[in-house]
Parts: structure tokens; sequence; C-alpha cells
């Protein structure tokens, strides 16, 4: 608790003991049984977020702190986490302290880890890994903490490392999904065992869309599917993006470039929560089951954050028949600040405010008085340090007065914070209207002067390459010597990821290219002016132009071994990702991957650009010009009262969710003994298991033996699967 404010150290210590299993929390899960794999989940928790605000400070760290407790508090067999653990790739000291503090407290323990390794190649990367935690024989792990990184938290800099991996060389968590060559994947899984349940959990942390989907398309995409396929349950979790957000739809990852025989997949990186199963289509004509748990704290004010917050319990076991089936119970976060989001339009109320600023704010005023209503009566179990809520009012005022924001935000805002009513006074209006095309002969100037609104679903890319594409067409300023796409990636680099020194270390890059091109010294002494320069240097451009699309990438390199992410627009293109079974697609050589980020806008107070972008971002007001707003998809209707009340698992063979039975067939005796083998199941043009083996460095645990060091062997369940309880049921399907 001392990590924590002081009013949340006050409203943990006033809920007291065991209120996230009963009580307030209204969860009543039994233990699972020895023939039952039980995994907590939740994805993009945002360590750190708005930690330079004072009323919001804590936020992400209390939701955090909610899903360690309720994953101790039901027993999980282990925590998965599904990208984007911290909110900015470089977290602060304060971050990082309180952060090691949570996890010590939480993962280290007495209790008995009964997860038995069979292969765990993919953890850690190829200087430090191929093991566990829990077998650390200088550590006491209570609860394996399973985690990929996200877009926020991706590796970069020197050595190519993340915050994670300070955590993962603490001992603290289990890191995997790292790709070492992102033009050439390869997802190898890691295997566990629990009884006679095996599975198979596949990581992919992020990368660029775009590249990964070229990836996909130029079957650079592998699988190393664990053998045999049918005793494992296959999981996978990804942290990409789900859904198109560019006309050119190679900005995602669609569910058909998945493989089919896996059994579910885990979404990160999308914040609105949709934590049921969906079915899509998959790959060969398949289909797959995706829970997407959205985010455990709200890092933008838009309708998808809005919808309530969810975490889940995924229970795994061994039906009759060999096959395998499922549970999934959703749990309501209680530790979130409620959120409540609405679109009104002052031209259609009825009855109409008056056309003056006093009418408006007097209407407004109203308004936002019965959605701090609804927020306290939507969220009773809300901790006190929680009760001011975020509000987000998107106006249309065609044809009325526009009100200042942080003005009208003074209204609901104490001496105090904790006289505050919102949490976000100065942020809760968005003004919009509808906007007239612009004239083409319009001035930079004045497009940079527009009202905010109509720079709303713009993102920061989108910005970057409207203004490069201007400058090449310019005679004057055109780009010369320089590749857009080079600068479009040094910059993303610079805003993304803190890298103070890309753009230099681009710039030098091309320098020196360009200089081992033209050869000797003479070269230079016969340009007369710059004109004359650039006419002679025409025919190493091009060489140079030539050079990189043969070899497939651009490449970059600063004093300082800064690694940066360039390509032509060229190479960015690929075929549509149906005809990625086509032969004939063009092979491309290796590149660095670049992950996508959030802008950290830092000129709020000289740009009209404010707001905050489509899922929030690690700025100030500027955000909205750096990420845009994504459009909202529909809100779900969400049952408060029934979310906040799940129970244990009822064992009844009827109430599973099935995948595919399989007929049991006698093993050998020392089948039991042998490592899970491997064999290549790639997409588009991939080797099946029974045409391949893949020769796998693999750990192999025998059948009954202790995990090492302090490690116990699991104690039996002694409840047995009986228990009747009012959980979630168990669905069964083919």
């Amino acid at each position: 608790s001392e990590m924590l404010s002081n009013s949340a150290m006050e409203a943990q210590e006033s809920m007291g003991a065991g209120a996230w299993l009963g009580g307030g929390g209204g969860i009543r899960m039994a233990p699972p049984s020895k023939d039952v794999m039980r995994i907590f989940i939740s994805t993009d928790n945002h360590l750190g977020h708005a930690e330079d605000n004072e009323m919001r400070q804590d936020d992400s760290f209390l939701a955090m702190e909610e899903v360690f407790q309720r994953a101790t508090g039901c027993e999980a067999d282990f925590l998965l986490l599904g990208g984007d653990l911290f909110d900015k790739n470089k977290p602060s000291r304060n971050t990082m302290v309180k952060s090691v503090k949570m996890f010590k407290k939480y993962c280290l323990g007495e209790r008995p880890v009964a997860l038995q390794p069979l292969a765990l190649d993919s953890i850690g990367d190829k200087h430090h890994g191929g093991f566990v935690n829990y077998e650390d024989p200088c550590m006491n792990v209570s609860l394996p903490v399973f985690i990929i990184h996200g877009n926020h938290d991706d590796p970069a800099g020197k050595g190519s490392y993340s915050a994670l991996d300070v955590l993962w060389n603490a001992g603290l968590v289990n890191y995997f999904g790292k790709q070492q060559d992102v033009e050439n994947v390869v997802i190898r899984p890691i295997c566990l065992k629990k009884g006679n349940v095996k599975i198979a959990l596949y990581g992919l942390g992020n990368m660029r869309d775009d590249r990964l989907y070229q990836n996909f398309c130029n079957h650079r995409v592998k699988f190393e599917r664990a053998e045999p396929k049918e005793e494992y349950f296959h999981l996978m979790v990804i942290h990409q993006n789900r859904f198109q957000r560019s006309q050119q739809g190679k900005d995602y990852i669609p569910a058909n470039l998945l493989p089919e025989w896996l059994h579910a997949i885990i979404w990160g990186h999308e914040h609105e929560c949709r934590i049921d199963f969906e079915s899509e289509p998959s790959a060969n004509n398949g289909t797959v089951r995706i829970s997407q748990p959205g985010s455990s704290v709200q890092t933008s004010l838009v309708a998808a954050e809005s919808i309530p917050k969810h975490m889940a319990v995924l229970d795994i076991r061994l039906g009759k028949h060999g096959e395998y089936q499922t549970k999934h119970v959703k749990i309501r976060h209680q530790n979130v600040r409620p959120f409540i989001y609405e679109e009104c339009n002052l031209s259609l109320q009825d009855p109409k405010p008056k056309q003056n600023e006093e009418g408006v704010k007097a209407f407004l005023v109203e308004k936002i008085e019965q959605m701090i209503q609804r927020a306290k009566e939507n969220n009773p179990d809300t901790p006190e340090c929680l009760r001011q809520p975020l509000i987000r009012l998107k106006v249309e005022y065609t044809d009325y007065p526009m009100l200042h924001p942080r003005g009208f935000g003074q209204i609901f805002a104490g001496k105090t914070l904790s006289n505050w009513k919102v949490a976000n006074p100065s942020d809760m209006l968005l003004f919009w209207r509808k906007s007239k095309r612009l004239k083409q002969e319009e001035t930079s100037s004045q497009r940079q002067n527009r009202p905010v609104e109509i720079l709303e679903g713009v993102d920061m890319n989108t910005l970057i390459e409207e203004e490069l594409e201007n400058m090449e067409k310019s005679k004057k300023s055109g780009l010369q010597l320089l590749s857009r796409n080079e600068i479009l990636n040094a910059v993303k680099e610079f805003v993304d990821k803190d890298e103070n020194k890309s753009i230099g270390g681009m710039v030098a890059s091309t320098m020196k290219e360009l200089e081992e091109l033209v050869g000797n010294a003479e070269t230079y002494k016969a340009f007369e002016d710059e004109n004359d320069c650039l006419e002679k240097l025409k025919p190493f451009l091009e060489q140079r132009q030539s050079k990189k699309q043969s070899m497939g990438h651009f490449h970059t390199e600063s004093a300082e071994n800064i690694l940066l992410t360039v390509k032509s627009s060229e190479q960015m293109d690929c075929e549509d990702h149906q005809n990625a079974s086509d032969p004939d697609f063009p092979e491309q050589g290796p590149s660095r991957g670049q992950a996508r980020g959030r802008a950290r806008g830092k000129t709020a107070a000289t740009t009209t650009r404010g707001g905050r972008g489509a899922r929030g971002g690690r700025g100030a007001a500027a955000t909205s010009a750096a990420r845009g707003k994504r459009k909202a998809r529909s809100t779900r209707d969400d049952d408060s009262s029934d979310s906040n009340k799940v129970e244990s698992p009822v064992d009844d063979q009827e109430q599973y969710v099935s995948y595919g039975a399989k007929e049991k067939k006698p093993k050998p005796p020392s089948q039991n003994r042998k490592p899970a083998s491997f064999g290549k199941s790639a997409l588009d043009g991939g080797v099946s298991g029974e045409e391949e083996d893949v020769k796998t460095t693999q750990r192999s645990a025998q059948k009954g033996e202790p995990t090492t060091g302090k490690r116990k062997p699991a104690a039996n369940d002694t409840t047995g699967d009986g228990r009747k309880t009012k959980a979630g049921r168990w669905g069964s399907m083919k």
C-alpha cells in the first residue's frame, strides 16, 4: 500500500481483506482441481498513465492491483497479460518502483506452482531465456506471470530492450513473444502441463501492423505447432490492430490470416472491452474464437472506453472423450474510475437552448449534472478515491456560440481535489460543427488555425505524410536526397520512442551511403553550385534507390548504433491477403521492425490541435493532432448488476465449450517422459507437422517430479469438481 497515494490507501483499508472475493466484489470461485488449468487474463494495463495528473495518478495502479488480487484470490495457475503493461516506452522511475513493488507483493510467496514446463524456447531472448521464473532456485514464485510487449512498451534503442526485460531479468515475469527477425517471424509455443491438461501458449508482441501484414502476404510468418496437435490446447495472445483504420486496409491483422487450429486467441491493443469470445473466420476456411479484454484504465475520452472494463478467468480441462473443454468467466473491474460519454446536437434539443452563451452554458451545466448522477448510480461499488467520474460530452454547436472548455470546467472544480465533481474538468466538452469543403488555395497558416473538430480522425502519420508530399511537389523545397519514407519512420521513432538521435542518424546514414556511391573526393570538386550538385548526383540517387529496392528494405544506423526502420512506399504495398497462396509473391529482405506508439504532443499551448487521440496517448492536449480520434464502434449494453456476480465453475459435461473430440489411444510407457515436439505449420505454403519435424531446443520435465528449488508438488484438490456455484455456464460446442 505504501506505493499508492493516501486516498488509495484509505480506500483499501476501508474495504478490508477479502473485498475482491466476496462482499462488495460478489466473487465466489472454487479452487481449480488438479486436472483443471486456470488462467487469469488481462490486457493493456498502462501503468503510469496520467502520473503527472494529481487526480488520476493512481488509477492505473489501483486497477492493476485489483487484477493481482483477483488472480490470487481465485488461485489461478498463472496470469496472462496481453501487452502494454506500461504506458510509456521509457517508464519513469516512479512507475518502475511502484510496479516492481506490486509484482513482488503478489507474485512471490509460498503457494506451490502446479505447472510443469515442457518447452520454453520462446521465453526471454537469444542471450538469456529458455526457462520459467518459478523454476529458479533463487526465487519463490507463487503466481507466474506470462506477458508479451505492446506498442507502448516495445523493445527499442541499443540492445533492443524493453521495460519488460527489466522485470524478466529480475525474475518477476516470463517475457515471451519477442521476435529477433521482424522480416521472418517464427512463433514458437510455451508448452505447459497440469494434470492431464497440456497447453501450447503462442505469443506475438507488437510489430508495425503494415510490416506484419506484408509478412503474412509474403509467407514470412511461421507457426511451430506443438505436436501431437490433439494433445494440446492451442492458445495465442497477440497485440495488434484488430480492425481496419485506413482506406488501404493494410494496417491491421485480419483473423483469417491466423491458423485454424488455434483453439482461442486473446487480443490486446484494442481498448474497447469485447471480452466474450467471438467466432471469426480463420485461415483455410476455419473458425477461431477471439476474446478482446480491452484496457483496465481509460487512456482516452472516446465512446469505446466508456464500456465497463472487465478481466477474465479461463478454465481448461479434458472432456470424457479426450476433447478440450473451456469455461470463460468475465469479472467486472471495480477499481476503475467511472466514465460517461455522450453526444448531443444543440439544434436538435427540445426545447432548444437560447442562441447565446448564457443559454448554451445553462443547457450544458444541466446536461453534465445528469451525466455525473448517472455515473454514481451505475457504479455503486467504486472506491471513494475514484468517485469523481470522467465526463466527455461531444457537442455539435452549428449555429450556436462555442464556450471555452477550460473556463466552463471551473464550474465543476473545487478549491481542493476532494471537492471536485469530476476528474477532468478542463476537457469535459468537445465542440465540433459541420464544416464546408476547404478551398484548394487555402494557405498553410490557415490550415493550421482551423478549429479542432475539422482535424478529428487525422492521425500523426497522415499529417506527416501530407507535409512530406507537399514538399515533394514543391520545386523549391522538394526532397532531393532523402526518402520520404525514411523521414517518416525517423520522425515516428523520435516522437513515439524518444529516440532523440533518430533523425540525425537517418541523415548521417544517407549521406554516408551517397559518399560511398560517389567515390573519390575529386567528384566533389567538380560541383559548381547546388543545382549542378543535384544534377550530377542524380545517377547516384537512382543507383541507391535501385539498390534499396533490390535489397527489399531501407536500413539506417547512427553513431550509437540506433537502428531505424525505413522502407520505400513501393515496398510497403503488397497484394491482398486473400492472394497469399500465390507462389509468385516477391520475397523481400529483412529489416528492423518498429512498433506503433503514441504521440507526445507538448505544444498544446501554441496549437489549436488539442484534445486526445483515438486510444489516448502520452502527451498533453496536443495528442489528438498526433493520433486523431478513432471512430467509435457501437457500444454494447452491459448489465452492471449481473456482471458483478460470477461464481465457481459447475462441473457438468454439457456446460463446457468443447474443441473436437478425439479417440483415446494407448500410449507407450515412455511417451509421458518426452518433451513436446514441434512441427512446422506455417500459413501460406508452410509445412505441416506430419511432413517435417523442426529441431528445437526443449526442456523436458518428467511426470510426477516436483519443480526445482523450493517448489513443492501441488497438493491434490480435496474439493473435487462437484462444488455447486452460481457462476458462468459451461457451454458445449463442437
